[in-house]
């Protein structure tokens, strides 16, 4: 894989992992839920009831959500380097499937979904690659697995994650996920997400890869159903720019 595939991988994957944490709470899993094996311990039973009764209490909040501004840091921990990589940009969401996740320059680069298509989009290389989310769903299941949000109702995430309650405060609770299926847990060990009670939304993402680094993404600055318009999630490639429409997953 080159580096810009890896790139456009790692942040599809850190854009959809937004999307998916903003449906989180309106599709709570009612089905799957792990109960107490023999010999397991009854802390942890407890840890994965709690956090599947804190998500119900935030799905109301969830459910009236019908856009999101907000403005984030992202920090990449490299087992290569001694200081992480710090990214900043802005975050759009409105209901319908549809979100630009925006890294503002040296680096620039934007991932925009209009719903059916996911677009990511470098100004300085003059690159773009263009995915069709219907397509995938039946070609890569660890895709599948990665865009539920997308592409399935969150009642599955339960089948993807086992999930547990991480710490919890008076204002907001962390869950702590982690991949059950041997395709997506070469890409992640674990997942952190933690959320606020006042309105249901992501504060901060932390996420463990395989190989030991670290990503997190802090949001600030955020405003909820505020009037956007649909034109903000189309994209039409500027002249000049090379597009890639992708066909094959074989490497995700």
């Amino acid at each position: 894989m080159n580096r810009l595939s890896l790139l456009s991988l790692c942040r599809l994957f850190a854009a959809v992992l937004v999307f998916c944490a903003l449906t989180l709470a309106s599709e709570a899993p009612k089905g799957k839920q792990d109960a107490p094996a023999s010999g397991s311990s009854l802390a942890t039973h407890d840890r994965r009831a709690t956090a599947m009764r804190l998500l119900e209490g935030t799905r109301a909040k969830i459910k009236e959500l019908r856009s999101v501004k907000a403005k984030f840091v992202q920090e990449k921990h490299l087992s290569m380097l001694l200081a992480p990589v710090v990214s900043k940009g802005e975050f759009f969401y409105k209901a319908g499937r549809k979100f630009i996740w925006h890294y503002l320059p040296p680096d620039e680069s934007f991932t925009i979904s209009d719903g059916t298509r996911i677009w990511l989009y470098f100004p300085a290389l003059k690159q773009a690659e263009v995915y069709d989310t219907q397509r995938f769903k039946t070609r890569s299941r660890t895709f599948e697995k990665l865009c539920l949000g997308f592409e399935r109702p969150l009642c599955d995430l339960a089948d993807a994650f086992s999930i547990e309650l991480a710490a919890e405060t008076q204002t907001d609770f962390e869950v702590l996920l982690r991949p059950r299926e041997e395709a997506l847990a070469r890409l992640i060990a674990e997942l952190r997400i933690l959320i606020s009670k006042e309105t249901g939304l992501p504060v901060r993402f932390y996420s463990t890869e395989r190989n030991d680094d670290r990503t997190s993404i802090s949001f600030t600055e955020t405003e909820v159903n505020q009037e956007i318009a649909d034109s903000l999630f189309s994209f039409v490639p500027p002249d000049g720019v090379t597009v890639d429409e992708k066909q094959n997953l074989s490497s995700y």
